[in-house]
């Protein structure tokens, strides 16, 4: 019986010393799948129960994995050690390159603006890796919107399916797109949609100068807003007395390049409130306000010192007059 199994295993021995002489691994054609989990088919020559054990690296890096663990969008390079019946005969399979590229699209982007922000939601669909995205868990996404010449806001997204970019200028056009990113890596180029924000509040207008000229018109002047944030501009500028009732107001187009406006024959010696806003045609900027008062009407008093001295030069004529008559 010992004789036997000597036999045996000097037969096995020699079968593996056949296979590791005549076995070509030039011979060997190695098929990489496209998708994950990671894949080779191999076609080896035709010695029985021969089998393959791949082992992969990335380039510059120590660590060994198995091809099931490989990651998508990573370059790798993988062996295989050539089994006969699950025991090696030294030999391995020439070095291929193995990378996994998902084939990411963005689908079905939907969006929603406010006047500073913007939020976008989305589906991620893969031609190759399609079952294995919710396993992904290096993948992330860029959202960004960009105004033409000037740098993008840009969010991450690291699960995916919506983000919000905030900071936006009102009533504004954007380019906007979601990235795909593997490990912080751009892994695919997404689609740009063109947007526009809504509406804003007008920026308040600044320095704010109010003058008296004569005594009963009032001359009011300002710098223009900085922006509108609108589909209009104009300024409305009202006047209002000290118990907050309107007693005029008058509007200026945007483009003015001296902005300035005059309340005449107002009431003398009177305390009035100047308020000036902007208007983009949906909304007003927070006012700004300044209060003046108007002079006394110096000729209607000096008109009536005279009338005093005539009156009493009068009276003082009557009276010598009775008295020289008595």
């Amino acid at each position: 019986m010992a004789a036997f199994c000597l036999c045996v295993l000097l037969l096995w021995a020699g079968i593996l010393v056949v296979t590791h002489y005549f076995l070509n691994p030039s011979e060997i054609q190695q098929i990489i799948s496209t998708g994950l989990p990671a894949e080779i088919t191999t076609t080896l020559p035709k010695f029985k129960n021969l089998s393959v054990s791949y082992t992969c690296s990335e380039k510059h890096k120590p660590d060994v994995v198995k091809l099931s663990e490989l990651e998508p969008f990573t370059d790798y390079s993988c062996t295989g050690l050539i089994l006969q019946n699950n025991i090696t005969i030294t030999k391995i399979t020439p070095s291929v390159h193995v990378r996994v590229d998902c084939d990411l699209t963005i689908t079905d982007i939907k969006k929603i603006s406010s006047n500073i922000s913007i939020e976008f939601s989305w589906k991620t669909t893969s031609k190759n890796c399609q079952q294995e995205l919710p396993n992904l868990h290096k993948l992330s996404y860029d959202c960004s919107c960009q105004k033409h010449g000037q740098k993008p806001v840009t969010v991450t997204s690291p699960d995916g399916g919506t983000c919000v970019i905030t900071g936006l200028i009102p009533y504004t056009g954007y380019k906007c797109g979601v990235k795909p990113k593997y490990n912080n890596n751009p892994v695919s180029t997404g689609p740009e949609v063109k947007l526009q924000t809504k509406v804003g509040t007008p920026a308040a207008v600044t320095e704010l100068q109010v003058h008296v000229n004569e005594h009963n018109t009032i001359k009011v002047s300002w710098h223009r807003s900085s922006t509108f944030n609108g589909p209009e501009g104009k300024y409305i500028i009202r006047l209002i007395t000290a118990d907050d009732k309107e007693v005029t107001k008058k509007e200026v187009k945007a483009k003015c390049t001296k902005c300035e406006v005059e309340f005449k024959d107002l009431s003398c010696s009177t305390t009035y409130k100047v308020k000036v806003t902007a208007f983009n045609g949906h909304y007003e900027s927070d006012p700004t306000i300044k209060d003046i008062s108007t002079f006394y009407n110096n000729r209607t008093v000096l008109g009536f010192r005279v009338f005093l001295v005539i009156l009493t030069s009068v009276a003082l004529i009557f009276v010598t007059y009775k008295f020289h008559m008595t």
